[in-house]
Order: C-alpha cells, then structure tokens, then sequence
C-alpha cells in the first residue's frame, strides 16, 4: 500500500479534528486515540466509506453499506467457498462519526 501524501494527511486532519476535539472529551477519551486509530484503519481517510474511518459494523446515522466477502467454510462433506455479508455503519459526517466511536469504546 502506498503512503499518503501530506495533503491527503492534512486533509483528513482537517476533517476530523474538530469533531473529535468536540466529541472525545464528553466521553472522557483522548481525541488523538481516536485519530490514530482512524488514521490507521482508514489510510488517512483514502479507504473510508460515509464517513466511516474505523470499520463500525451495524447501522449509522445515515445507514449502512452492506459488504460481501469470501468465506472459506469446511464440513463433513468438503465445504468450500460462500459469500458473507456484513453491514458497515454509514455517516451523515464527522461528529456522528465520532460519537459512534466514542459509544463504541465505552462498550455502549
């Protein structure tokens, strides 16, 4: 995987900093925890969808994308190779977003 350049960087900072400096804090998290981990499971951003920078499954503000993947399953008779899905949760933006995360790390 190539690596972002500074402005793909300095972009997605100035999308999510603001939320995460508004929305962390209400929840006693470190706002740089949560832009860490976004960075890192999104690429800077480059593989997020609806404004989904950490993976969350289930249902957004604004929904879900519904993501399909190849299984491998194994049974008495051979097994082989099925089609999962999974629901992605979908924003309306980034203070849902993080609100989300948020509601995620404290088990909620």
């Amino acid at each position: 995987m190539n690596q972002p350049t500074r402005q793909q960087q300095e972009a997605f900072l100035r999308a999510l900093v603001p939320a995460a400096a508004t929305v962390c804090p209400r929840y006693g998290l470190d706002p740089k925890q949560c832009l860490a981990e976004a960075a890192a499971k999104s690429g800077w951003g480059r593989y997020a969808l609806g404004h989904n920078f950490w993976g969350l499954v289930g249902k957004g503000d604004a929904g879900y994308y519904t993501t399909v993947r190849p299984v491998r399953t194994f049974a008495k008779e051979g097994g082989g190779w099925a089609a999962q899905g999974e629901q992605v949760a979908k924003f309306s933006g980034p203070i849902p977003a993080v609100e989300a995360w948020c509601l995620a790390k404290r088990g909620v």
